[in-house]
C-alpha cells in the first residue's frame, strides 16, 4: 500500500510497512483526490483504485499528505510510540490530541494499547471498560475521559 501511495504522489519517504499517521493521512488524501468515500479504510474499492492508478503511474495527489500531529508534548512518531510499549512490536498506530493507540504485527484478535501524553513522551495506560452512550450504544470511551472514539476503538476494542 505504501509503495502504491508513493507512486501516485500521496506519500513520500521510505516504504517501511508501518501504518502510522503519515500512511493513514496519505490513504485519506488518495481517497479524497480519487473521488472515493474518505474513511481511511483500505477496503476493496480503495485497494482496486489505488493499485490501478499506481500501475498506470497516474499522479493523483498534487502534494503529499501531512498527518495530524498530537497536540500534547509527545511526538506522534513510531519511535516515540514504540518507546512507550517496548514489549510490543508496533506496526499500526495513530494519535489524536493527547491520546494514541498502538497495534502489533499480525495483530492477533484482541485489543491494542492505549497511550496518553505524559510530558514530552507517551505512557501506556489501561483501557477503561466500554461505556454505552446514546452516541455509542455498543460502548465507547467513558464520558468525560477525553479519549477520542477512534483512538479508544483502535486501542481498547478487540478486533
Amino acid at each position: 500500500m505504501q509503495a502504491d501511495l508513493n507512486a501516485v504522489g500521496c506519500i513520500t519517504g521510505a516504504v517501511d510497512g508501518v501504518i502510522g499517521p503519515e500512511t493513514l493521512a496519505a490513504l485519506e488524501a488518495f481517497q479524497r483526490a480519487a473521488g472515493l468515500s474518505v474513511d481511511g479504510d483500505y477496503g476493496p474499492q480503495t485497494k482496486s483504485k489505488l493499485t490501478a492508478d499506481a500501475s498506470a503511474k497516474k499522479k493523483v495527489c498534487s502534494t503529499p499528505a501531512t498527518p495530524q500531529a498530537a497536540s500534547g508534548g509527545a511526538p506522534c512518531t513510531l519511535q516515540a510510540i514504540q518507546a512507550a510499549v517496548s514489549d510490543y512490536q508496533v506496526v499500526v498506530y495513530g494519535c489524536q490530541g493527547n491520546w494514541a493507540y498502538a497495534r502489533q504485527a499480525g495483530s492477533v484478535p484482541g485489543p491494542g494499547r492505549l497511550l496518553e501524553v505524559a510530558g514530552s513522551a507517551w505512557r501506556n495506560v489501561p483501557c477503561p471498560a466500554p461505556t454505552p452512550t446514546p452516541e455509542y450504544p455498543a460502548g465507547g470511551p467513558p464520558p468525560g475521559s477525553g479519549i477520542p472514539f477512534p483512538i479508544y476503538n483502535s486501542a481498547c476494542i478487540a478486533i
